[in-house]
């Protein structure tokens, strides 16, 4: 996971979500790789020494980096945070708990069919996730898209991509971050440039702090949600044991769900193979039941739902 970098905070909770979940018959191995894919390898090649097999990664380059050398090793890639739609061309030694950009996209589609006279203009961070929902989305909007800009994961200054957008006549602008800090750059410089344009966005927009309505632009975002009140106790467990806020509930809780989950399972076996089994047959966690299909990928469109701010 990226503990350091651009993309370091998300490592930090990362990290916080599975010492929460307290494994007792797993023991857990870090390795920072920035969320970059040579760091990635290089990581993962370190583990590997030390005889790890069932590798949690968080950033969907370093997972597609990692998936062909865990599947000629015979070994177990789980994710909670990775998104990108082509980890869906990887086989089941990955399994992703969470809904990949497919999944967000899906649910945008009918958002896009309500409103069907606006046009769009897309910012994003150049990573795999991100490029991947925004390239969804592009397909989806055909012409109704006028302009797709990106910006790099260490940029601290995107005013050339927002000043080609505020000109572009779009009437939605649709944010697609992976970096906290870089989306709080893209809205404070929006901001900065007397941008009013609504902001239309997927889940990190809804769960990122500060979000883009705290800066008052109105905004429509798709949250992945535990509901209420599973929400709030997980919130209050992170906080009792951080002193701070999760970042992202969802995914957070998530990843706390599949440590513990894998760990429960590891009591009963550690042979790779009866692992995969196990958890494609459908798996409960403290917060949410989990069902997948055969390449790995968990039925995930129900977790979404639309926020209006």
């Amino acid at each position: 996971m990226p503990l350091t970098g651009p993309a370091g905070s998300i490592g930090e909770y990362v990290k916080n979500a599975i010492d929460l979940a307290a494994a007792q018959n797993i023991q857990v191995v870090y390795a920072d790789d920035e969320c970059d894919t040579k760091k990635a390898v290089s990581a993962y090649q370190e583990l590997k020494i030390k005889d790890v097999k069932v590798f949690y990664v968080a950033c969907s380059g370093s997972v597609l980096a990692l998936a062909p050398l865990a599947k000629e090793n015979g070994d177990l890639i789980i994710t909670a945070y990775a998104g990108s739609s082509e980890i869906r061309n990887t086989g089941d030694e990955v399994i992703r708990f969470i809904p990949d950009a497919l999944s967000v996209v899906a649910v945008m589609k009918e958002y896009f069919s309500e409103n069907p006279t606006e046009k769009y203009a897309i910012i994003h961070e150049n990573q795999n996730y991100s490029t991947s929902l925004a390239d969804g989305i592009a397909e989806a909007l055909g012409p109704r898209l006028i302009l797709q800009e990106a910006y790099a994961s260490e940029a601290t200054d995107v005013r050339t991509q927002l000043t080609k957008i505020k000109s572009s006549g779009a009437d939605k602008i649709i944010v697609v971050p992976v970096s906290d800090k870089t989306a709080e750059i893209v809205y404070k410089q929006m901001k900065a440039l007397g941008m009013t344009t609504p902001i239309l966005g997927e889940v990190n927009v809804c769960e990122y702090k500060p979000a883009p309505w705290d800066f008052g632009f109105k905004t429509t975002c798709w949250k992945a949600d535990l509901g209420e009140e599973k929400t709030t106790d997980f919130s209050k467990k992170f906080k009792d044991a951080y002193g701070k806020d999760s970042q992202s509930p969802f995914y957070d809780a998530v990843t706390y769900d599949s440590i513990q989950i894998l760990d429960r399972l590891m009591k009963k076996t550690e042979d790779i193979s009866e692992l995969k089994k196990e958890i494609l047959a459908g798996v409960q966690g403290e917060y949410l039941t989990y069902s997948f299909e055969s390449n790995g990928e968990v039925i995930g469109t129900q977790y979404l739902r639309k926020i209006e701010r």
